[in-house]
């Protein structure tokens, strides 16, 4: 500073201060301008939800009908569905970004043929929630939330891990989306990996799609251990009938009907989808129950800070199952 000061004395020294302050100044203005000029489009209920996850609700400024959780994620405009877009509701809005997931490729490429820009966040594993939660809060600007969030969330993976492992047993787990056609769930539907997760073995994990049809014949074949199905089947009379009557899930009364939409844990690949790996674990390893109960509690509060008190998603019924 001396030398400096002999160059250019003390009024130079303060005009040189004054300078860097200034332009310090102007770059951090330049960048929180930069994160307020953020306007998200979200077209799918889990990238809705994982916003709000990262508090980053204010940077949202259209949904679309599917977004129905949080209560206030349903106060944003509407400006299309899971298949399609509102063009003038969206202009509307006029985007920096619209954020879609995997399985929207189509309505992505319509949306870039119009101009806006378009991100795709996959939901095909369960790591795939922290993954997207990291990269959402990069481009809100929540880098802290977002990492704190997904950081919580693989730790009470890893700990519910370190239950599972614990037993030696992996029950044939057959889930059902939908009867009658008879829908699946295969490699790249997140949801095979949470029958992983509780220690099951899926029937269809060797299939391709994300939800595949799946013949009754190789249902027979499968003849699986456990079995899921939708809510909105509880009150039919299919598993009275032949071939499901003949399944060894339906002899040993090891069928399961997820819960109401309203507390379907499963439903979404968010922070939320704990709640259905603690029912899900319930069901194919019921002698682990004290051990999964006390992780559930550990989970619960370990997330509240980002979903309240974890309440189940009102989430999709079976029949919209795609709309993640």
């Amino acid at each position: 500073m001396a030398g400096i000061a002999a160059k250019v004395g003390l009024k130079g020294i303060g005009i040189l201060i004054a300078t860097t302050f200034a332009t310090s100044s102007h770059v951090g203005l330049c960048a929180e301008n930069r994160t307020a000029a953020i306007k998200l489009a979200s077209f799918a209920p889990s990238n809705t939800e994982l916003l709000y996850a990262i508090g980053a609700q204010d940077k949202l400024a259209a949904v679309c009908s599917y977004c129905d959780y949080p209560e206030d994620a349903k106060q944003k405009k509407i400006v299309g569905n899971f298949i399609s877009a509102n063009l003038e509701r969206l202009a509307s809005v006029k985007p920096t970004k619209v954020v879609m997931v995997s399985g929207q490729e189509a309505l992505a490429g319509q949306l870039e043929h119009n101009g806006y820009k378009v991100e795709i966040l996959h939901n095909d594993h369960l790591s795939d929630i922290s993954k997207n939660l990291r990269e959402l809060s990069t481009l809100t600007g929540n880098t802290a939330r977002g990492a704190a969030a997904a950081s919580s969330l693989e730790k009470c993976l890893t700990d519910l891990k370190s239950i599972i492992d614990k037993t030696n047993s992996h029950p044939a787990v057959f889930y059902c989306i939908w009867p009658q056609p008879l829908l699946t769930i295969g490699q790249k539907s997140y949801l095979s990996e949470t029958i992983t997760a509780c220690g099951g073995d899926s029937t269809s994990k060797n299939l391709e799609a994300a939800y595949p049809h799946f013949s009754l014949e190789k249902l027979v074949l499968a003849n699986p251990d456990i079995i899921i199905l939708p809510y909105e089947c509880k009150d039919r009379e299919f598993l009275k009938k032949h071939p499901w009557s003949s399944l060894k899930a339906v002899k040993s009364n090891r069928v399961f009907f997820l819960p109401d939409p309203s507390h379907d844990g499963l439903a979404r690949p968010t922070l939320r989808v704990t709640n259905g790996l603690y029912w899900l674990a319930k069901i194919i390893h019921p002698e682990l129950a004290t051990q999964l109960d006390a992780w559930n509690s550990r989970t619960s509060a370990s997330l509240s800070d980002y979903s309240g008190k974890l309440p189940s998603s009102p989430g999709a019924s079976s029949k919209q199952a795609f709309a993640r």
